[in-house]
């Protein structure tokens, strides 16, 4: 039977008795409630505080120097006789970075020299963070697209261009 229906076979004065108590209980549960939360967000502070130095940079900027260049797209495909802009595809450089390091700095373009494994590619003023790589005429394979940091560490990053 549940407790409303308890209720409303007791007497007056056990109804009033009944009431108060339940009315006692929902305080303690707001109460056990907002001291369980009070004591989830500190559990989650904690918590944090604890695995974040462990994971990314742990702190230390010097843990997160780049590892190489992310050149995107990895890889694009144009057709040489298209009516220009839609002959080319411009790619960019930016900073490949240690495994738990990804959310710093990745997204800054990084100034970079740029060639392609093969003549029938233009390639856009160099040095620059991207540049664009215009198809001149149809290639039997993939061109390679290569960036190299101006300056730094001397960073190299590579990605795959097809004209068709």
């Amino acid at each position: 039977m549940t407790l409303l229906r308890e209720r409303r076979a007791l007497p007056g004065a056990s109804r009033k008795l009944l009431a108060t108590f339940q009315a006692g209980v929902k305080i303690e549960a707001g109460r056990d409630r907002e001291e369980a939360m009070s004591r989830c967000r500190l559990f989650v502070v904690v918590l944090l505080s604890a695995i974040l130095p462990a994971v990314g940079c742990g702190g230390n900027p010097s843990n997160c120097d780049p590892t190489g260049l992310n050149v995107g797209p990895a890889t694009a495909a144009v057709n040489h006789t298209a009516v220009p802009p839609a002959n080319s595809q411009t790619f960019a450089a930016t900073f490949q970075l240690k495994n738990g390091c990804a959310g710093i700095a990745t997204a800054a373009l990084v100034n970079s020299n740029w060639s392609a494994s093969d003549p029938s590619v233009a390639l856009s003023a160099s040095p620059s963070g991207q540049v664009t790589a215009t198809c001149t005429a149809a290639v039997a394979g993939p061109v390679t697209i290569t960036a190299n940091q101006v300056g730094g560490q001397m960073l190299t990053g590579k990605a795959m261009l097809i004209c068709n």
